[in-house]
């Protein structure tokens, strides 16, 4: 009687592919791990133990004591919520060109970014935090995602910022020649912050001709999938 040979290629395969998939999980819980350990001592270092701590705390009692500002606080934590959820929602839209999140994971994703950000400069958190959540197709697209939302924030914040400093100006009796320099100089930094936001991909003509450009200029082409339409909602 003939044994048929034993194809060991095959009957290997699939426990290596358990195992690597365990690998993935056990690495991923790893990351998540560090990354609450390190939130954790974040707080402990820079808010517990303040020298100012106990004195901010006791001052902080005292006044939620008083029903109108426990109130007060109750509203700010709901729109602390709301500002999530609308970043959120705009992280979503932005990321509709390259795959789809639902609502709970995207918005886990921010607070993710948000926590990593703490002891991270420069925000950089925030596009680490969020491409753990995604697909690893799709990580590198939805980091440039991030950065068109990042750059609309930036934009509104300066455009803000330029038109309250005009105001200050106004009314801090200033002399009309730098009261004028101002709006000049308010007007032209809020029209180079909206031509470069609209027209990001002039940006891609700049780079040098060497290789981290050739590829950097590479995925910076993903924002031509963004109509004009579309950057002014995210805008809004």
């Amino acid at each position: 009687m003939q044994t048929q040979p034993v194809n060991h290629a095959v009957s290997d395969q699939r426990p290596w592919g358990l195992s690597g998939k365990f690998l993935r999980k056990a690495l991923f819980f790893a990351i998540k791990l560090v990354v609450l350990v390190f939130s954790g001592w974040y707080l402990y270092v820079h808010v517990i133990r303040n020298a100012r701590f106990n004195d901010l705390f006791a001052l902080s009692v005292s006044i939620l004591q008083n029903p109108a500002s426990a109130w007060l606080f109750v509203l700010c934590l709901g729109l602390a919520l709301v500002n999530w959820s609308l970043e959120t929602i705009k992280w979503q839209f932005l990321l509709k060109r390259f795959a789809r999140i639902q609502f709970p994971r995207a918005f886990a994703a921010i607070l993710s970014g948000n926590a990593i950000s703490l002891w991270m400069p420069n925000r950089v958190g925030e596009y680490i935090g969020r491409v753990f959540f995604l697909d690893p197709k799709v990580r590198i697209k939805s980091i440039f995602a991030t950065f068109a939302g990042s750059i609309s924030q930036l934009v509104i914040t300066l455009i803000l910022g330029s038109f309250g400093f005009m105001f200050f100006e106004k009314t801090s009796n200033a002399p009309p020649l730098l009261f004028w320099t101002v709006i000049a100089s308010g007007i032209l930094v809020i029209g180079l912050l909206l031509f470069f936001y609209f027209n990001i991909r002039v940006i891609r003509t700049w780079l040098p001709a060497k290789p981290w450009a050739k590829k950097l200029r590479k995925y910076l082409l993903l924002y031509k999938q963004y109509t004009n339409k579309e950057l002014e909602t995210v805008l809004l």
